[in-house]
């Protein structure tokens, strides 16, 4: 059984997902990239889709997933966010390299 916790990550992570590929395609469609705010719209759901996918992964809620974050020593919350930035960076290029690799294979 789901919790209540996941599933409105779920929920919020498959609404955000929906709401930007959608709004990509009409970004795509009818060029609406130079139309300033609808980028920051896009960011927002994209963040939504992210803080979604967080909660149902872990099955923290957000509020409290941020108050453990403001809790710990500034240096701990810089050697936590480098860690993660460099983890999900070497995912990134990992698969980013795979890809290339497989297209010139």
């Amino acid at each position: 059984m789901i919790s209540v916790t996941r599933k409105a990550g779920l929920q919020a992570f498959a609404t955000g997902t929906a709401v930007s590929i959608v709004g990509g395609w009409l970004a795509v469609t009818y060029d609406l990239w130079r139309f300033k705010p609808f980028g920051w719209l896009y960011a927002l759901l994209v963040a939504l889709a992210m803080i979604g996918l967080g909660q149902a992964g872990t099955g923290v809620p957000f509020r409290d997933l941020a108050a453990r974050w403001d809790s710990l020593k500034g240096w701990q919350r810089g050697v936590l966010g480098i860690t993660i930035l460099a983890v999900f960076s070497a995912l990134l290029f990992g698969i980013l390299a795979a890809a290339i690799v497989s297209e010139v294979v």
